[in-house]
């Protein structure tokens, strides 16, 4: 399991061993400027605010666009899908953290 904060590197390691394969220049980029997204999200839960919707997010930007139609396919479905679970991941782990943080200030 991946654990946040987390750099680009490590995480990219996980995908690919996940994929069974090495990823190309682009991909191995791409993740590299998500990680920075999902690290934000584990940050925004340890702050205890709202998580991002990165589904509607992401759904406004392509409609702005005109593009909306894009994001019917399925490649790019699954892509952010995965964009969304990661943020999600993330942020849980980060309000987790803060949770366990108060915890600990409260027993002393």
């Amino acid at each position: 399991m991946i654990t946040f904060p987390v750099t680009a590197e490590t995480f990219i390691a996980d995908q690919e061993k996940r994929a069974g394969r090495k990823f190309d220049d682009f991909q191995r980029e791409l993740l590299g400027e998500y990680v920075e997204l999902f690290n934000l999200e584990f940050d925004v839960g340890m702050k205890g605010e709202e998580p991002s919707n990165v589904l509607k997010d992401t759904a406004e930007f392509y409609a702005r666009k005109g593009k909306l139609e894009e994001l019917e396919k399925p490649v790019l479905k699954h892509f952010y899908a995965c964009v969304q679970y990661w943020c999600r991941e993330a942020w849980k782990q980060g309000a987790a953290k803060a949770n366990s943080r108060k915890e600990h200030e409260n027993h002393d």
